[in-house]
């Protein structure tokens, strides 16, 4: 009796499981609008910021000598 119990069970079960699609990974990982520019602009200021408020840094010495490997140098002079 027990077996014919835990037979529905386990059929509904596999039945579900196998219903549900494991979940897609997105064709990109950046979001929608997201341009290598941006990001390393983001992560330019980040470090920027830690530079001055966290190390107590000057802020024109670090602008002239943190993040630049984060952002490229014909793109640095027009951040502001």
């Amino acid at each position: 009796m027990r077996r014919l119990i835990c037979l529905p069970v386990v059929a509904f079960s596999i039945t579900v499981l196998a219903g549900q699609q494991a979940p897609r990974r997105p064709a990109t990982f950046a979001p929608e609008g997201v341009t290598p520019i941006s990001l390393g602009l983001a992560g330019y200021a980040k470090v920027l910021c830690s530079a001055v408020f966290v190390s107590g840094r000057d802020p024109a010495e670090a602008f002239k000598n943190s993040g630049f490997f984060l952002f490229p140098d014909a793109e640095r002079p027009g951040v502001t």
